[in-house]
C-alpha cells in the first residue's frame, strides 16, 4: 500500500471516529429529559405538561430527575407546607447534578411562577432560574420565613426575584463555589424591639469562592450584603456588578440605616469586590462599603481588591484591619467620610495599594480619614494620582448612567441612573444592554417591578428617555430591569397584588411602601 492510499485509510478511520463522536454527543443530548411542575400538579405525575408533578416531589429529589435535566415551573402561585416542627412553610430541594451536567429548574418563559414560602436548596450542582419566591404567609414578619438557604455545593441562584421574607438568602459554607447572579432582592426583615433585622444576603464561607455577582438589592430593614461571622469563616469571595442601595431604609428613622455591603466579625481573606454601584441617601455612622471591624481585636484579615466602584451618599469606603489591600479606580462621594483606613498588626505599607481613586469633595473639606485630599497623600503616600471634583452645593451634579447586560438571558439588563439634577427622566444609550434592532422590550423600575413598565418599545439603536421616580428611599437614584418581549407576561401581576408606594416609608406593617406581607395571596389581607 503506498503513501497516498495509507494516508486515505487514514483519514477514513478519522472521519469514522468523528462521526462516531457525534453521534455519542447527540445520543447524550437526547436523553437529557424536561419535567414539568404546576401548582395543580400531582405527586403520582408523570411529570409531562398535561400530567404535571407537584414541587415538593418533583425537587425533594425522590423522583426521576437526572443530572442535565431541566424542570419547568408553571405559572402560578405554588404553596408549600407547615414544616410540622417549626410551623414555618418550608420545603428542601435536593436534586443532584454534576458539574458537568447541572439540573436546571426554571420558571416557564411568559409565566409567573411564584413559591409562597422558603427554600433550602441543598443537593449539588443545580441552577434556580427565573423564579420568584415570597417568604412569608400567614405570619408576621418577625417570625416569617427566611427565603432562600443555600447549602449545596454549586448551586446557582440566576435572575430570581426575592422578597418580602424575615431575611432573603442565606449563602453558607457548605454551599461550596456557589453563585447568586442577576437576582432582585428587596423588601425584607423587620424592626424588632432591640434593632432592626433580615439582609439580602447573609453568607459565610471557608472553601472555594463564592460568587455574588449582577444581583440587586434594597429596601430591607437589616444590611443588603452581609459578609459576617462571630467564630466561623468569611474566606474566599468574588463580589461584582451588584447595585446595592437604602439599606436598612425600611426602619429609619426609628433605627439607623445600615451598610450596604458589610464584612466583619472575623477574619476574612480572598476578596475581589469590583465595578460594585452602591448609593445611599442618608448620612449615620455606617458605610456603603464597610470592609473589617472597629472592634479591637488581635485578628487581622487578609487580602482584599477593592476596584472600579462607584460609591454615592451616605459613608463611603472603610478599609478596617487588612495585610493587603488594593483600593483602586474607585469613584466616591459621601456627605460625611469619603474614606476611612486602619491598619492591622504586621500590616506593611508596601501591601496597601491606594491609588487613581476619585473623589468628589471641595479641596479645604476633611473628608479622607479626617484629612483634606493634600494632607491624606502627604501623611498617607496614598492617592498621589487620584483625581479631586469639585461638589456643588456640596453633591455631584448631573447624570451618571450604568448599563449591565445579563450574562445567562441575552437582552435582559440592568440600568442605574444617578439623577444629581432632579431630571422629570433621563436618556439612556442600551447600547450594551444585549438588545438587538427590532426587538420588542420593556423597562421596569425594580421599586414597582410588577406595575406597568415606565417604556415599553422596539429598539432602533437610539437612546431612550426614562421617567425617574424619585422615590422617598432613593430620591437621586433609579435602577431599572430591561427585559424582552417573551418576559412580558412573567411581571404581571397576580390577581388583588398590592403596589407599592414609595412616596412614604410604612413601618408600622414592618415593610415599606404598600407595608404588605404575602398574605394577598391567601385572600387574608394585613391590618
Amino acid at each position: 500500500m503506498n503513501n497516498n492510499q495509507l494516508d486515505q485509510v487514514g483519514n477514513l478511520k478519522k472521519g469514522i471516529i468523528m462521526a462516531l463522536v457525534l453521534v455519542i454527543c447527540v445520543a447524550l443530548i437526547s436523553t437529557r429529559a424536561e419535567f414539568y411542575v404546576s401548582p395543580n400538579g400531582k405527586q403520582k405525575g408523570t411529570g409531562t405538561k398535561e400530567d404535571p408533578f407537584d414541587i415538593v416531589t418533583a425537587l425533594s429529589g425522590r423522583k426521576s430527575v437526572q443530572p442535565g435535566d431541566t424542570v419547568w415551573l408553571r405559572g402560578g402561585i405554588y404553596t408549600l407546607p407547615a414544616d410540622p416542627k417549626s410551623g414555618k412553610f418550608t420545603i428542601e430541594f435536593g436534586l443532584e447534578g454534576t458539574p458537568e451536567k447541572p439540573i436546571i429548574v426554571r420558571q416557564m418563559p411568559g409565566e409567573r411562577a411564584t413559591i409562597d414560602g422558603a427554600l433550602t436548596l441543598a443537593g449539588s450542582d443545580t441552577w434556580y432560574w427565573g423564579i420568584e419566591v415570597g417568604g412569608t404567609r400567614d405570619t408576621t414578619r418577625a417570625e416569617g420565613n427566611d427565603c432562600v438557604t443555600v447549602v449545596g455545593p454549586r448551586t446557582k441562584m440566576i435572575n430570581l426575584v426575592i422578597h418580602r421574607g424575615s431575611m432573603e438568602s442565606g449563602f453558607w459554607s457548605p454551599a461550596v463555589d456557589a453563585e447568586q447572579y442577576g437576582n432582585l432582592f428587596f423588601d425584607f426583615g423587620c424592626l424588632a424591639k432591640d434593632r432592626s433585622h433580615g439582609h439580602a444576603c447573609y453568607t459565610q464561607n471557608e472553601t472555594g469562592t463564592k460568587r455574588i455577582l449582577d444581583n440587586i438589592m434594597f429596601a430591607g430593614h437589616g444590611w443588603n450584603q452581609h459578609n459576617y461571622t462571630g467564630q466561623g469563616q468569611i474566606i474566599g469571595y468574588h463580589i461584582e456588578g451588584n447595585i446595592l442601595f437604602s439599606a436598612g431604609m425600611a426602619s429609619s428613622p426609628d433605627d439607623p440605616p445600615k451598610d450596604n455591603l458589610l464584612i466583619c466579625g472575623y477574619q476574612a481573606d480572598r476578596y475581589t469586590i469590583a465595578n460594585n454601584i452602591v448609593y445611599h441617601p442618608r448620612g449615620g455612622w455606617c458605610y456603603n462599603v464597610r470592609l473589617g471591624t472597629y472592634m479591637k481585636r488581635p485578628e487581622t484579615n487578609g487580602a482584599a481588591i477593592v476596584k472600579n466602584n462607584y460609591l454615592m451618599g451616605y459613608n463611603g469606603l472603610a478599609l478596617l484591619r487588612w495585610l493587603e489591600i488594593e483600593a483602586t479606580e474607585n469613584e466616591i462621594w459621601a456627605p460625611m467620610t469619603l474614606l476611612h483606613l486602619e491598619k492591622g498588626e504586621g500590616t506593611q505599607d508596601q501591601d496597601w495599594i491606594i491609588d487613581r481613586n476619585i473623589y468628589h469633595l471641595q479641596p479645604d473639606e476633611q473628608k479622607l480619614n479626617g484629612k483634606t485630599l493634600e494632607e491624606h497623600q502627604k501623611i498617607t503616600g496614598f492617592d498621589r494620582n487620584s483625581k479631586l471634583v469639585s461638589t456643588t452645593d456640596g453633591r455631584p451634579i448631573g447624570t451618571r448612567v450604568f448599563v449591565r447586560a445579563n450574562r445567562y438571558e441575552s437582552g435582559r439588563a440592568h440600568v442605574a441612573v444617578f439623577n444629581w439634577d432632579g431630571n422629570a427622566s433621563v436618556e439612556v444609550d442600551l447600547k450594551h444592554s444585549g438588545l438587538k434592532w427590532g426587538q420588542k422590550f420593556q423597562i421596569r423600575n425594580v421599586l414597582n417591578l410588577y406595575n406597568q413598565p415606565v417604556v415599553e418599545s422596539t429598539y432602533n439603536e437610539e437612546p431612550i428617555a426614562i421617567p425617574m421616580m424619585k422615590s422617598a428611599i432613593a430620591p437621586d437614584f433609579d435602577v431599572f430591569l430591561v427585559i424582552l418581549e417573551e418576559s412580558f407576561t412573567s411581571f404581571v401581576a397576580h390577581a388583588d397584588e398590592p403596589q407599592m408606594d414609595w412616596t412614604k416609608l410604612d413601618r408600622k406593617n414592618g415593610s415599606v411602601g404598600a407595608g404588605k406581607g404575602l398574605h394577598w395571596m391567601k385572600g387574608k389581607k394585613e391590618s
